[in-house]
């Protein structure tokens, strides 16, 4: 079988006409063909999130779309199986071989990429007693520890001196990551910052714990407790919503816009009726879907009829169904789904409303009402101050997070893609 793979224009269209030439020894001794590729393609694509982590923002683009169809090629790229087969053990190879290269040398030594300084942040300094300018450990927690480190290292919160609030936590990490992604206005917006998931999720014991229901007569109100969720999140990240931030006045840009959403559901909760007649045909009893009561038939002239039907027993029926706790999980998801920008931080200093959020469900008659407020009683909380760790001031630390978070992922990717070659 032969060993040699040649990988140019051909194979993947933009890569150099040159070509990188993959052999068992230089695969082996990491060097020609096979270490070119590493440090042309394969590791400036771990840095493809931020362009300015290039020195021309464009090859951020074009490494990534061609290491993306470099990792997914197939049999029919190549003129056999055998060349094929090649081709899946040396990727294997390089990809070791880049897990064990240290992190700032792999930047160094790549010609696509910006210096270290300009990626993670230069070190913060400091004066000593005499005046001399020496570098500030203290601030440097992170930055600093970067020197020596493997780029398979770097899945390692602890390893890396995340040691200031929060940072040993690899949610705290994570959300970090989450943040400096909606801060750089060169990157797309993450879904999600926050897991939004344990809202509309219940507990082992059927419970949702941040949604509580109150039925008074015909009206009920679900009400999402966004404080305790947020200060269960930051928990998680081993911090305090009260001791870790900094509250400011509440804001009209961080308040839940309901609107939307109040007038979908009083569409979608209004009864069904038959076209002709204009008779009730249906109680709706879902607040997502169109399950309901049917009322009625179609008499012996072919016409919508309430004969035998009372309408008022299932009027009540259909009311009772709605006004029940057992819709808790979906209103959830309606909430969230209403105004997913609530749950993003907003403004330079990213704040947060920890208001609750209150749906109420209001029949008169068999037309029910939908009002949605957010409480105002509490103050926004800031979750970039002085007072707490996410300051992009201190050492680049923050910045450094972000891209050392983008940068697991992507070589997630690759270890993924290349083991199912």
């Amino acid at each position: 079988m032969s060993e040699t793979v040649t990988l140019d224009n051909f194979t993947v269209r933009g890569l150099p006409d040159r070509g990188y030439t993959l052999t068992e020894k230089n695969v082996s001794e990491f060097t020609d063909g096979a270490k070119e590729l590493a440090y042309e393609y394969l590791i400036p694509f771990l840095f493809s999130s931020y362009r300015t982590s290039y020195k021309k923002g464009k090859d951020a683009t074009d490494i990534a779309i061609r290491t993306r169809a470099l990792v997914n090629l197939t049999e029919s790229d190549f003129d056999n199986k055998e060349e094929f087969d090649s081709f899946k053990k040396h990727m294997k190879k390089i990809l070791e071989k880049i897990r064990n290269i240290e992190i700032l040398d792999a930047i160094k030594d790549s010609s696509k990429l910006k210096p270290s300084k300009a990626i993670f942040g230069a070190l913060a300094t400091k004066k000593d007693p005499t005046g001399k300018l020496i570098e500030d450990t203290d601030a440097n927690v992170l930055v600093s520890r970067l020197e020596g480190k493997k780029i398979s290292e770097l899945t390692d919160a602890a390893a890396l001196g995340g040691d200031y609030g929060g940072g040993m936590k690899d949610e705290g990490m994570e959300f970090r990551g989450r943040l400096q992604q909606l801060a750089d206005r060169e990157q797309s917006n993450p879904e999600e910052i926050f897991d939004l998931g344990i809202i509309r999720t219940p507990d082992d014991k059927e419970v949702y714990k941040y949604i509580t229901f109150k039925r008074t007569g015909d009206s009920a109100t679900f009400t999402l407790n966004v404080e305790d969720f947020y200060k269960d999140t930051f928990e998680k990240m081993g911090m305090d919503l009260d001791e870790n931030f900094t509250k400011t006045g509440p804001q009209d840009d961080t308040r839940y816009a309901g609107f939307n959403l109040k007038v979908d559901l009083e569409e979608h909760l209004q009864p069904r009726r038959d076209r002709k007649t204009t008779l009730v045909t249906k109680f709706i009893t879902n607040y997502k879907t169109n399950r309901g009561i049917t009322v009625g038939d179609t008499d012996a002239n072919g016409n919508w009829s309430h004969a035998g039907i009372d309408l008022d027993k299932k009027a009540k029926e259909a009311r009772n169904e709605l006004l029940n706790p057992k819709h808790i999980g979906d209103i959830a998801s309606l909430i969230i789904e209403g105004d997913r920008s609530f749950f993003t931080p907003i403004g330079d200093d990213f704040r947060i409303n920890i208001n609750d959020v209150v749906l109420t469900v209001d029949f008169e008659g068999a037309s029910p009402k939908i009002k949605i407020e957010n409480e105002k009683d509490k103050n926004d909380v800031k979750l970039l101050s002085k007072k707490q760790f996410l300051q992009i001031g201190v050492g680049g630390s923050m910045k450094s997070l972000a891209v050392i978070g983008r940068l697991n992922q992507k070589l997630e990717y690759l270890e993924n893609k290349i083991a199912r070659l």
